[in-house]
């Protein structure tokens, strides 16, 4: 009777451990996704219950021929792909900077902010880089129809890869919202290999690759994304950083598909966010923007000779051209803002400024939510620290924009005064003067570079289309920097948990699904067209709409004086 008793135990003991490593195995099966140009396994995150596909080819390799040419899908049949490991950035530049000042060193290599370390990760990268990466909830099939949030990253046009900032935290959230959305990363060519200037790119067609890298990415998302449980109908598209991200943002809105067809999008988005929005200048090709740089690089690595410069380039080593581009100053290096490498006019795929498209009306009417944080010119100023009067101030700020005169100088230096109480970081009051200027220059270029630009925007747009307006203060009594540029990611992305983290978090979450970042539970955020107010974001996270009146005078002095006081595009 007893041995009956074992058996019959160890038999059922035997089904269920079989039963349940089946159900196990299950669960953590790798998942596997099949396109029409291959298949891609990815792998399983079981504690978030995520899938992660890394380092999908959404182009072919920009390499030998293909190197400074517009981008091609891919031709290649990938058969099971290694979707699992972190793929290469593309050719990275470093960031410079001027590191004389004690305290500029100190937040450089600080313990709690570290962008030298940050940066440096990334590696010089490859040209083989275009690719992208996707994270969406487990058990995601090819019927689950989830919206798409496609971010771009940040880095000024000249550094930057697809997984600096992992939205694992953020799809998780969604999850639990009950909202589900598919994340989709990408890289894109950057400073020289993507926004290479002068009358050869020019001729040849071959400009704003980068940009032509995010529209195919954007194509791909249309063709592809369903396969992966997205819904190709329901893309929203949002990065950080107008150095980088509304220049991109200029050209989807005012050319809209990013192609030549003004006020048509081809549904390859339905809405776009924009942290720290603005409208960098644009140069022109036909006008030489760019040649310059062109011209040095060409002779760095032995092309200015050559009767086809661009075919020359080609065939240069690569380790000579990264080297070309380390000559022109990094994003934190002296005089480095307006940046070397960044989009142009081309005449094809980009056809005008912002400021041309919004006066023209020429933008595509979708949702969009923009916004900046307090002090966005601090960090961007720490390459200025060698000016230390007001008098190099002026000579400096004389050269960066398009028409000065004495008297548009004098009166900017007025409005935007050295007092640093009225300086940026605006919270500190007469601390954290790293020189004389440093706050006066800080506090012109957030508002000359962003603010301003973003209040242009909305008001040329808010009543043509839902607009959300913001201002993130959290970091506010941060010392040196304030809320600076690019403060708000952190949250947004989970590695700052509270208040701020749940504000970012269930309104892009929400409009992502409905278009529409009021959720249960959250303050109420007016759109812009209601008496032009901003949701103040703190470290709590929303403290009430204010109007977006800070900094009249000045602001609307640049904005009645733009076109002469538009920064130069190098």
């Amino acid at each position: 009777m007893f041995k009956h008793l074992c058996k019959a135990f160890l038999l059922i003991a035997s089904v269920v451990l079989a039963v349940s490593l089946k159900l196990f195995s299950g669960k953590n099966k790798q998942p596997k996704v099949e396109l029409d140009y291959g298949s891609f396994i990815g792998k399983l995150q079981p504690i978030l219950q995520l899938e992660r596909f890394y380092g999908i080819p959404f182009a072919e390799p920009p390499v030998g021929e293909l190197r400074f040419a517009n981008p091609i899908k891919p031709t290649k049949t990938y058969f099971n792909r290694d979707a699992t490991k972190r793929p290469p950035a593309c050719p990275q530049q470093t960031f410079g900077g001027n590191t004389s000042s004690e305290p500029y060193q100190s937040w450089l290599n600080g313990e709690n902010l570290n962008p030298l370390a940050y940066i440096k990760a990334f590696g010089p990268g490859q040209e083989d880089c275009l690719t992208l990466d996707i994270t969406r909830p487990a058990g995601t099939t090819n019927s689950s129809r989830l919206p798409v949030m496609y971010f771009i990253f940040p880095g000024g046009f000249n550094y930057g890869v697809s997984w600096q900032l992992t939205p694992k935290f953020l799809v998780k959230k969604s999850m639990d919202m009950g909202m589900p959305v598919i994340h989709v990363t990408a890289n894109h060519r950057l400073n020289a290999f993507g926004f290479l200037g002068g009358k050869e790119v020019g001729e040849a067609g071959v400009g704003n690759l980068g940009l032509k890298d995010q529209r195919l990415t954007l194509e791909w998302i249309k063709t592809h994304i369903s396969q992966f449980g997205g819904d190709p109908d329901k893309v929203t598209i949002y990065g950080e950083s107008c150095l980088h991200f509304l220049k991109f943002i200029s050209t989807l809105l005012s050319i809209s598909d990013l192609t030549i067809l003004p006020g048509q999008h081809n549904n390859l988005f339905r809405a776009a966010i924009c942290h720290s929005g603005t409208a960098i200048p644009i140069g022109k090709l036909s006008d030489g923007a760019g040649q310059q740089a062109f011209d040095h690089i060409a002779k760095y690595v032995d092309c200015g000779d050559a009767s086809d410069k661009l075919a020359c380039l080609r065939k240069a080593p690569f380790e000579k051209l990264l080297k070309a581009v380390e000559i022109f100053p990094g994003t934190f290096s002296f005089g480095a803002f307006p940046l070397t490498f960044s989009p142009v006019v081309d005449g094809d795929f980009v056809t005008g400024s912002m400021q041309t498209a919004l006066k023209a009306g020429e933008f595509a009417k979708v949702p969009v939510i923009t916004g900046d944080t307090l002090d966005e010119g601090t960090v961007l100023a720490l390459g200025t620290l060698p000016l230390h009067t007001e008098d190099d101030l002026r000579a400096f700020i004389t050269k960066k924009f398009q028409r000065p005169t004495p008297e548009l100088i004098a009166k900017i230096l007025e409005l935007w005064p050295s007092d640093p109480k009225a300086g940026s970081p605006f919270s500190s009051g007469d601390l954290y003067a790293l020189t004389p200027v440093y706050k006066q220059y800080s506090a012109i270029l957030g508002d000359i570079g962003f603010q301003g630009l973003r209040r242009l925007f909305l008001r040329s747009t808010a009543s043509s289309m839902p607009t959300w307006s913001y201002i993130d203060q959290a970091m506010r009594y941060d010392p040196f920097i304030g809320a600076f540029h690019a403060s708000d990611l952190p949250a947004l992305f989970g590695f700052i948990p509270g208040g701020q983290q749940k504000e970012y978090q269930t309104r892009w979450i929400a409009f992502a699904n409905n278009l529409n970042p009021n959720h249960p539970g959250l303050s109420e955020w007016p759109t812009y067209d209601k008496g032009g107010q901003n949701l103040i974001i703190d470290q709590h996270g929303a403290d009430g709409v204010k109007p977006d009146d800070f900094r009249k005078e000045a602001i609307e002095f640049y904005l009645s004086n733009i076109d002469a006081l538009t920064f130069i595009s190098q």
